[in-house]
């Protein structure tokens, strides 16, 4: 929830499944394990406590609310979108589906 830096498309894109591979996941103990794998294995880090430290902020930007998730929903479309490499992703991803993300954001049953 910090400040982006060149890397931040980059690391969105690798951490999860679906922007990186097209997986379909079910549920959300399946994203998590996927995301927690993938930080463990992709990164220069690698390390398994900064995965949870991730898993812990995202929990935060839930726990913040509709308001919360909306401004992050258009700060990683912004992110892509400004990326040199990764551009694509907000033209296949969020352009085009963006309300939709919106409006999916908009029926969570939040604080």
């Amino acid at each position: 929830m910090g400040d982006t830096t060149v890397e931040s498309a980059w690391t969105i894109a690798t951490l999860a499944p679906v922007l990186s591979y097209l997986d379909e996941i079910e549920t959300a103990n399946e994203v998590v394990s996927a995301c927690v794998r993938r930080g463990v294995t992709y990164p220069v880090v690698r390390n398994y406590d900064l995965a949870k430290k991730a898993i812990e902020e995202t929990l935060s930007i839930f726990e913040g609310g509709k308001s919360t998730l909306v401004r992050m929903v258009l700060r990683i479309h912004r992110i892509f979108k400004l990326d040199e490499l990764k551009h694509y992703l907000c033209f296949i991803f969020w352009t085009s589906s963006q309300s939709w993300h919106l409006s999916f954001v908009m029926t969570f049953d939040l604080k």
